[in-house]
């Protein structure tokens, strides 16, 4: 073993240099690469916009959360094939062992993305964790080399990581397109972002020293190369050249060694003219997207609990109290209108930070920025300068008030916004605000409190102290808004608070959409603006509408955002693409606002124009020529505006009554595939089935009648010791202990805002809610005699799925109360498929189902697929949500102990089997591949398990009697 003495020798060899990056106490030219650790480390290791308390004084010792502690992994929309023998990673919709498609493939994480792909582009939507997402591996990365000792790789290995750890190199894209012309021309030289990397962080930071060393790790291939912010170059070429610059890099001899991360927004990503290409020549690895997903229930749950557990251990005063405060702000999150967004971690964030002051949180997010901005307002009263807090002194001095304050950032905002449009950067980036000139943040101030030393003084407490407005970098001669989402916050109330906001919006969206659709050559679209103007005001104007009808304290303004919203309708002349998105911004302009408020008398035509809205959402989601993703987002929305069937969505116990059931006629039918292919003869009486499966607001009258807390309907699960005091209990496989645990829960599971429109399918119910559901409905429906409303048995779901040997001539869909009476003198015809494997026909289409194929992700609201009935007329038999049956398949999920050919006299349809018989589910889900979706799969599942992709659908059948 070498000594001391003599290892030093070895690392200060050159060809050695890398091997330093291990040794920081043994090699001289550490003290450099130490130096840039803790640089990363400072930059990297706080949460943005994360504090504990508003008026903890200075700076130097206000206490901020660490990034590490609070951080939660992100998800990508990415999968892979589930290698053989490999254990399901810790995931958050957790896959069971036999459960139907779990031996297919399994969801890739943002850092098991990072860690496969040696080129991948991360997208998402603003605020989904891009920055964090960097920000953490950076740390952990710059923490593992300071403090080998620490164990900081395993905290990434958690999350995914499979591989040694490497240098951070970050590349803000946009400091770089500063240093360009607006109209650059001219191939970028491969070593130029490198030297802008040296020129903008190394030297103004004293570590020009260590650049050498650094760059040997690139070469190395020790080294991961962060191109932070794509979508945040503004002008068209600008783009263009930073595109160019990025592969040149990539693909130059000097640094393909290296690993290159490039972080963009999704919407800007979407443009061809973004993506990055790899030069044919070099034979480099492709660039991989990487879409991140939203936060779903288990994250949002371990982030409050986390930013709690956190805020303890700064805060002597939470301790013991933060399991309660994480529980109440869980809840809190759960309001309808708020919870839609916690899937974004920027707004989660920022609704902590609300509730961390309060204890409570508002229920409109235009009311939880409102509250945001007063707090980040406040963070400039905490820099003590000369023994008085400038903004106070500020405001004393102007005979102003914080009120007039936030108006005017709001101006800057609006002022700001307005400029930047048109430049390229697009509806997500952020827009500069300079310190000098005529547009200046100086010249602004001192006009606003009329002095400009006072206007200094407080441009000097935002360099010192993050609030509303962040300087980049000290000394930089530009500001912005610490997120998009305030930009465009305070945009918004300004210009609601314009007398003309009624036509000023509408003139807005024009506008952009008359800059974004620009075709000079009347061939081509232009590249610098196409599909990134277009919607760059849609986020401001639903500011707008929030700030006018829950921040805004006068009702004046309530008729102008259905006034917009019919503006928007009304324009009936523009391009197709063109009127959806304006329908879409008129159903979001109305959400913001409210059912309650838009059918208040005091807002002028509100009821009205809701009507129409809903109308032509409902439409768009039934629209055969749109493309699956459009109808199924049209159907969301219409979810959370109102939907008004009130078969699907019943607002009243009457309502239920117009839940719409398809006549399956008796008779033979084709039961199984291949070898268990039989003649099934044993429905020889008609029902009928559900024309959708049950959803989330039918659900929701069976809770809003304490349907949990009443006994009657739970027998089977109170014999199986599975219900008491209004509880049920329900099983998960937790991956962390390696066995199944039990919860009691009192409602639904929750897999997040993706499958709780209240027109969706009802998810994360487990065989017993779902036959409690039955029994309840059953005694609120007028049925006929000889009828009761039962989960389906799998005979009854397969040949309502596959359709008899003969068929009705047209479905016969009628509603509980025109009557369900066994129907005589039907015209019937032969089946031209009954041996189909698909509801509408033997080959699979992703127009017709809510598969894998589609892309949806996601459950998708009633009659998104009009063309994927089966021949009774009944939607979503495939794909969708997996749906529970009153028919037991066996203990042992590999083989069904309950087999073919189908006979009820094997005491397959008990209901009051023991809970560790499995039931059998249909149909395929969302999440399976077309495979997985066919009329006669079939699949055993522990009745007391929950998924986000099982659900049920119910029957009205003579041939079970509760």
């Amino acid at each position: 073993m070498l000594a001391q003495a003599e290892l030093i020798s070895e690392l200060e060899k050159p060809e050695n240099d890398w091997l330093c990056v291990r040794y920081l106490r043994l090699h001289p030219v550490q003290q450099n690469l130490a130096t840039y650790f803790e640089h990363v480390i400072g930059r990297c290791d706080k949460l943005l916009l994360a504090g504990i308390d508003p008026k903890a004084g200075d700076p130097q010792t206000c206490k901020r959360l660490d990034l590490a502690n609070v951080y939660i992994e992100l998800s990508t929309d990415l999968r892979r094939p589930r290698r053989k023998n490999e254990k399901a990673p810790r995931r958050d919709r957790l896959e069971l062992k036999g459960m139907p498609g779990a031996e297919d493939s399994i969801p890739v994480s943002a850092m098991e993305a990072a860690s496969e792909h040696r080129r991948l582009v991360l997208t998402g939507k603003p605020g989904s964790g891009k920055t964090t997402f960097v920000r953490h591996l950076c740390l952990c990365f710059a923490q593992h080399f300071r403090h080998p000792e620490a164990d900081w790789l395993a905290r990434l290995n958690r999350f995914g990581w499979r591989d040694e750890a490497f240098v951070p190199v970050i590349v803000e894209l946009r400091f770089f397109a500063r240093s360009l012309s607006p109209e650059v021309k001219g191939k970028p030289q491969p070593r130029a972002l490198w030297d802008f990397f040296v020129n903008q962080t190394l030297k103004p930071n004293a570590m020009e020293g260590l650049q050498e060393s650094l760059l040997r790790a690139v070469e190395a291939g020790r080294a991961l190369v962060i191109f932070e912010g794509l979508d945040e170059v503004p002008t068209g070429p600008q783009r263009a050249h930073v595109k160019q610059a990025i592969e040149e890099f990539a693909a130059a001899a000097q640094f393909k060694a290296s690993r290159v991360l490039v972080t963009c927004r999704s919407r800007a990503y979407a443009q061809p003219a973004l993506h990055l290409k790899d030069i044919a020549h070099q034979k480099q690895p492709d660039f991989t997207e990487a879409p991140l997903a939203d936060f779903d229930q288990p994250r949002i749950l371990r982030f409050t609990q986390s930013w709690y557990a956190e805020l303890a251990r700064l805060d002597p005063n939470l301790r013991g109290a933060e399991s309660a405060r994480a529980d109440r702000l869980y809840r809190a999150i759960q309001a309808p209108s708020l919870w839609p967004q916690a899937g974004r971690s920027m707004l989660l964030t920022v609704m902590a930070n609300v509730h961390a002051r309060n204890d409570k949180l508002p229920e409109e997010r235009a009311q939880v920025y409102a509250e945001m901005v007063e707090i980040l307002v406040e963070s400039w009263d905490n820099v003590r300068l000369e023994d008085l807090a400038p903004l106070r002194r500020l405001l004393e001095a102007a005979r102003k008030d914080k009120k007039d304050l936030i108006r005017f950032l709001s101006e800057l905002a609006y002022d700001a916004q307005t400029r930047d449009q048109g430049k390229g950067g697009g509806r997500d980036a952020l827009a500069d605000i300079p310190r000098h000139g005529q547009d200046g943040l100086l010249e602004k101030l001192a006009a606003f409190c009329g002095s400009h030393d006072q206007a200094k003084d407080l441009i000097e407490a935002v360099e010192q102290r993050a609030g509303l407005l962040v300087s980049p970098d000290p000394g930089s001669d530009v500001f912005q808004f610490p997120h998009r989402s305030f930009q465009e916050y305070l945009a918004g109330a300004y210009l609601a608070d314009l007398g003309d906001f009624d036509t000023k919006a509408v003139e807005l969206v024009d506008e952009a959409e008359r800059k974004g659709r620009a075709r000079p050559d009347r061939r081509a679209p232009r590249p610098d603006a196409d599909a990134q103007d277009v919607g760059y005001w849609d986020e401001t104007l639903k500011w707008a509408a929030g700030w006018i009808a829950h921040v805004c304290e006068t009702t004046r303004f309530w008729k102008d955002v259905p006034t917009v919203a019919n503006a928007l309708c009304d324009d009936e002349s523009c391009g197709p693409s063109t009127r959806r998105h304006k329908i879409s911004l008129a159903a979001e302009l109305l959400t913001e606002m409210g059912r309650d408020k838009l059918n208040n008398p005091r807002t002028s035509g509100g009821a009205k124009c809701l009507e129409r809205v809903q109308r032509l959402l409902l439409d768009r989601s039934q629209n055969r020529g749109l493309p699956p993703e459009e109808r199924a987002e049209s159907g969301r929305r219409l979810g959370l505006l109102g939907d008004p069937r009130p078969g699907v969505v019943p607002r009243s116990l009457d309502d239920l009554a117009e839940m719409e059931f398809c006549y399956v006629p008796p008779g033979p039918f084709w039961m199984g595939e291949e070898k268990e292919l039989h003649r099934n003869e044993t429905l020889d009486q008609g029902f009928w089935i559900a024309r959708y499966p049950v959803t989330v607001a039918q659900f929701s009258l069976f809770l809003d009648q304490d349907g949990y807390r009443q006994e009657q309907w739970w027998p089977e699960a109170i014999k199986a010791g599975l219900w008491k005091e209004g509880k049920i209990a329900s099983r998960y496989w937790s991956f962390e202990e390696e066995k199944v645990l039990d919860e009691w829960r009192e409602r639904p599971g929750d897999s997040g805002p993706r499958f709780t429109p209240p027109n969706h399918p009802v998810v994360d119910v487990n065989w017993y809610e779902a036959l409690a559901f039955c029994r309840w409905l059953n005694s609120r429906l007028q049925l006929p005699a000889g009828l009761r409303i039962v989960l389906p048995s799998e005979a009854e779901w397969e040949k309502a799925a596959r359709g008899g040997e003969d068929v009705l001539a047209e479905p016969l869909i009628r509603s509980v109360s025109a009557g369900l009476a066994a129907p005589s003198g039907l015209a019937e015809e032969p089946n031209p498929h009954g041996k189909r494997g698909f509801p509408w026909g033997d080959e699979f289409d992703p127009n017709l189902a809510d598969c894998h194929e589609t892309g949806i992700k996601a459950t998708s609201a009633a009659c998104c697929f009009p063309d994927g009935v089966s021949p009774c007329g009944a939607h979503d038999l495939s794909g969708n949500v997996w749906e529970w049956t009153r028919s037991l398949w066996g203990k042992g999920w590999e083989k069904a102990s309950f087999g073919y050919p189908y006979t009820p006299a094997d005491d397959r349809e008990n209901l009051d089997a023991s809970r560790e018989v499995l039931r059998v589910l249909r149909g395929g889900s969302w999440d399976d591949f077309a495979g997985r979706a066919r009329c006669a799969i079939r699949f055993g599942f522990g009745p007391v398990f929950r998924l986000s992709n099982v659900g049920f659908r119910v029957v009205a059948s003579p041939f079970s009697v509760l």
